[in-house]
Formats: structure tokens, sequence, C-alpha cells
């Protein structure tokens, strides 16, 4: 199913926030929406602890055909073509398997849940799918952070020069060309925990600002060739910290950031970052998965 947005959701004001940003990103990408819903026995139950009551099935289907039923009408409404999908099961592989089965283009789901308690489950759903997903998940944030960023007017890409970032830049032009919006790419100089030692003579900050301006600049020769307008950010310091901070300082609207590194080290630091920056972003947060 080409062209298709898998949106999870479980009725929370965070799903309604992601529902909010899907049919943003639907109406302009010309997608199709599948709005799926997975149905969790409480913990206890799923744990075998004590017998699952007859009725608990049935009220979770009839809870999660409500909630599909609202978020249709919301689609439906924007004039988005949209499935409904109702499953049982651990919510993070459900949605997961559900985007494989039908070949999506997207995933969207909110970053929080319903309650204090809840959003650790949750947090940890939506943490599982951007670690385990092969297509880019869009992350949306709690309701009242989220309300102001739908026009999507500023794009924000962070590039450390790998494959998996330049994937980034490809995702980032489409969506600055679709919402005509302004697009920042950004690296951050820092320490090279990872990289090969640089003799002891050389000036590091002068390679490590050399180096930076040379991924900027090949991101730009791609956004070039795809005719996209952009400004090159160049920050020292912390990657997630000054990535949230510019996003914040500029009121970006979604940020789009690779999932992994260019090397197996690098990818446990680079793929931390990528879950400090989904936590702690002002904004939505598009990672793209490594290939």
């Amino acid at each position: 199913m080409p062209n298709t947005l898998l949106l999870g959701t479980d009725g929370s004001t965070g799903a309604q926030a992601a529902l909010d940003l899907a049919i943003r990103i639907a109406q302009h990408l010309d997608m199709q929406v599948v709005l799926v819903h997975v149905s969790t026995l409480p913990i206890s139950l799923a744990a075998d602890m004590m017998p699952v009551p007859e009725e608990i099935p049935s009220y979770l289907e009839n809870v999660g055909t409500h909630i599909l039923k609202k978020g249709k009408e919301a689609l439906d409404q924007a004039g988005v073509s949209c499935e409904t999908v109702l499953l049982q099961g651990a919510p993070a592989s459900a949605l997961l398997n559900e985007a494989k089965k039908r070949n999506v283009s997207m995933i969207v789901i909110g970053h929080r849940g319903v309650s204090a308690l809840e959003r650790i489950f949750m947090g940890s759903v939506a943490d599982r799918i951007v670690h385990k997903a092969t297509v880019p998940v869009l992350l949306a944030p709690e309701p009242e952070e989220n309300t102001a960023h739908l026009d999507i007017s500023r794009v924000m890409v962070a590039t450390d020069g790998s494959e998996n970032a330049k994937a980034a830049i490809l995702e980032a032009s489409k969506l600055a060309k679709a919402f005509q919006s302004k697009l920042y790419t950004i690296h951050i100089v820092s320490p090279p925990y990872a990289l090969a030692p640089i003799p002891l003579d050389e000036d590091y900050g002068q390679l490590l600002s050399e180096a930076a301006k040379a991924v900027l600049d090949s991101a730009s020769e791609t956004l070039n060739d795809l005719g996209v307008a952009h400004e090159q950010v160049i920050v020292e310091g912390s990657p997630a910290t000054q990535i949230v901070q510019e996003a914040t300082n500029r009121e970006v609207d979604i940020l789009v950031i690779g999932g992994r590194g260019v090397s197996l080290i690098e990818r446990f630091f680079l793929g931390s970052v990528a879950d400090r920056i989904a936590h702690a972003a002002p904004c939505p947060v598009l990672v793209i998965p490594h290939d």
C-alpha cells in the first residue's frame, strides 16, 4: 500500500495530537491513512495472574471501536482517505507488524499516554517502535506542546554526514517542499568520541569546524539539486542539548533526525542522542530508521 501513513491511536490526548498532525501530513503529502487501535489487556490479566473475565475482551473491543470511529470521523471531515483496523496484543509489536504488512511509508504516534503512570508504558511503546521500525516514525508531543506546530512553516534536519543522515535530508526536503517551509540544516561540533584519533599537533577546533562545514555543504549539494532553499546552522556543544535548543530558539515545527550513526560504536552514541532529542524536543520529531 504505497504512500500510506499508519496512525496509532489509544484515545488519549497524545493520540489526538498525533491525529491532528497526521491529518496535516496526509493532506500535504497526498497520503492515505490506516488508523489502528490495539486493544491490550491490563498488565495483571495479560500476565496470567488471574483469569480473564468474559466481559473484558468484549468491553475492550467496544472501546477500541469507539476510538476508531471518532478518529475516522475527524479524518473524513478533513477529506483524508482512511481505513480503520482494530487489533489485539502488545501495542508496539502489533503496530509494527501492521505497518510491515501494509508496506506503509510512515508511522505517526503520540509520544505520551493518558496518565502519569501510563506515560511510562506509552513512552516505552513509542521508543520500541522508533528503534524497530523500518520506515520513518513521526512522534507527536503532548497537545499543549503540539498545537503551535500544525502549520509546519519551519523544518530542521540534523546531519552528521552518515547515510542515515542523508536519508533524513531527503525526508526533510519532502516536507519543506510540501509545506513550502523554511528549512534549516544543523550540525553540532562536538568531541569525536568514536572517530579515529587525531594527531596531537593538529588544531582540533579548526579540524572539527572544517569537517562540520563539509558535512553541511554536502547536504546543501543534495538540497540545491532538489531545488530546496535552506539555511546552514553550526553549533558547538552536546548534540542532543544543542539540537533541542536550536529547534526551540528557531521555533521549528518539525525536527528530522536519523536514528543511528555511521559505525557500530557511533550508533550507540548517536542512537542515544536521537532518543534524548525525541523526548526533549519542543515539537514533533521525525525519526529516520537505519538501514
